[in-house]
Order: C-alpha cells, then structure tokens, then sequence
C-alpha cells in the first residue's frame, strides 16, 4: 500500500493540474481562446525558460555519457526511422502523418523529465537530467520540424526548414544555456532570481492549458489513429526501451529518466508546431490530451513495478 501510495503521489500533481484546468473552463466559463493563448505564451516563455535553466544549472562534467545518453539517442533515431516507414507507407493524409510520426518519438521530456524523476527518486536529480534534456529537446524539435516541412503541402525547402528550426524559441533557450554553461558565464543574481522563478511555471501552466483544452469527443476518422497513438506512446515503446535497459543494470535515477523519456505523454509543444505547420491539429490536440491523461496511469503502473521490484 505504501509503494502504490508513493506511485500515486508521483503523479498526482499532474492530474491536479488538468483537473483545475478542465473545471476552470466549466466552471469559470473561461473560452478556449484564452487557454490557447495560455499555451502560446507557456511555449513560447516559460517552456524556454525552464529549458534554459534545467540546462545552465547542470554540471555536464560529473555525467557518464557511455551507456544512458547513448542508449536513448540510438532508440530516438531508431523509433524516428520506424514512424517515417510505418507511417510514410499508411494511406492517410500528409497531415496525420506528420503528427503521427511526431507521437512516436517525441515525449514530454521537458515537462515531465525532470520533475517527475524528482518525485520519483524523493530528491533532486543529477546533472543527467539536464544533460538528457540539453540534447533530447532540440533534437525532438529538429526532427518534428523535418517531418512537418516534408509532409506540408508546400515543397521542402532546405534553407527554410533550418530557418524554422533555428527561430524555434526551444532551440534559442537550449543553444544560449549551452553557450553560457560551456563557458561558465555567470547570470547577475537578480537577473536569475527573476527568470528562475518563471521556469518553474512551467510544468503547472502547461498542464493547466491543457486541461482548458481538453474535450472528450473525438471523430470517426481520428479515433483509430488516437488509439495507435496512445498504444505506441504509452505502452508499446517503453516496453521495448525497458525490456533493453533493465537487463543491462540501469537502474534508480537513471531508469527513472529513461522510462519518461520513452514512456511520457507526447510533447506539449506537438500541437502548437502541428496548427503552425500544416499537421492536423485535431489529431495533434487530442494525441497531446489523452497521451497526457492516460500517461498518469501508465506511468502510476510501470513506477509500482519498479518500486516493488527496488529498481528506484
């Protein structure tokens, strides 16, 4: 009972925030206009700022890059060339393919990475975590923009897909935190105690968004594609990772990290770069809701286990 109460209490503050999200809607009658606008300014502020600090803050000297970041790049690319084949060759239109593709190897890391790994683990977590999230979030922005210039209807252009990846304000924050981390830049104290604070905003804003957002109807057409979405975000995928790591010994913090990395909802930021560049952003909005609902309890589950187990 105390390890499933310990499990549950790792992701019940993500619930809350839907929840209070959901019924400020009902209740407030606040439009969804305002939590779009909510989630424009989350992605386009506080996300970069969380971002920026989960990075500059991290000590990249003190990690092992051998097995944890190695492991996970080659599963990123490999679950990224999978989606490209799987979904390049499904008769369905360009626009749920990109988003489709998106579902399969971009999670919520930089939501749920670091925030949930402390809850898990009961303390804070190590360099890794920034290390992870410097390399995973550009990377998942990068390869969505890739898959959303291909499967647009205009015809790709080298040069604008590496402008819209670099005016990516996730990609901005990550190359200026790693900038000033490198070469070990100093923020004025009163500059960081004004920012520090609106980085970790974030996490409750986002989700708060997201549950003003939330509807539960879906179409005909999208209903089957959101159930292949949910099973290949939420169960198929961190099975596999799992089932490769945890027979090589990776354990506590580490496995943590990688079981959200794998296991976490899609990312807050898949619907707003669907409705921007051309992907069905009904698709993207409902992959992005039930994937984060559904992950509670998913990710409720797979923490029991290894909690029983002592993996954490």
């Amino acid at each position: 009972m105390d390890i499933l109460f310990l499990s549950f209490s790792c992701v019940a503050p993500f619930i809350v925030y839907l929840f209070l999200g959901y019924a400020s809607k009902k209740i407030l009658k606040i439009s969804s206009a305002t939590f779009l606008d909510l989630n424009m300014i989350v992605f386009r502020i506080f996300l970069p700022l969380n971002l920026f600090f989960n990075i500059y803050c991290s000590d990249f000297s003190t990690v092992d890059f051998s097995r944890p970041i190695l492991i996970s790049l080659i599963c990123v690319f490999v679950f990224f060339l999978l989606g490209l084949i799987f979904y390049g060759k499904r008769k369905i239109p360009n626009s749920d393919k990109s988003v489709m593709i998106q579902n399969v190897f971009r999670s919520n890391f930089i939501l749920f990475g670091i925030d949930l790994t402390e809850s898990i683990m009961g303390k804070p977590v190590s360099a890794l975590g920034g290390v992870m999230t410097a390399i995973f979030i550009p990377l998942f922005n990068i390869f969505a923009v890739l898959v959303f210039s291909f499967y647009s209807n205009e015809k790709p252009s080298f040069f604008k897909t590496i402008v819209k990846i670099l005016k990516n304000p996730l990609i901005i924050s990550a190359l200026l935190a790693i900038v000033l981390n490198y070469f070990k830049i100093v923020m004025p104290d009163l500059l960081f105690n004004i920012l520090y604070p609106l980085g970790k905003m974030a996490t409750p804003l986002a989700l708060f968004a997201l549950g003003g957002r939330f509807v539960f109807t879906t179409t005909r057409e999208s209903r089957k594609l959101l159930v292949e979405g949910l099973f290949f975000r939420l169960i198929l995928i961190p099975l596999i990772v799992l089932a490769i790591i945890i027979p090589m010994g990776l354990r506590g913090e580490t496995l943590a990290l990688m079981l959200v990395l794998f296991g976490g909802p899609v990312a807050v930021t898949s619907y707003t770069m669907a409705q921007q560049m051309g992907g069905n952003e009904q698709l993207a909005a409902q992959l992005l809701v039930y994937t984060t609902v559904f992950s509670t309890l998913t990710l409720f589950v797979f923490i029991s286990i290894f909690k029983t187990f002592g993996f954490f």
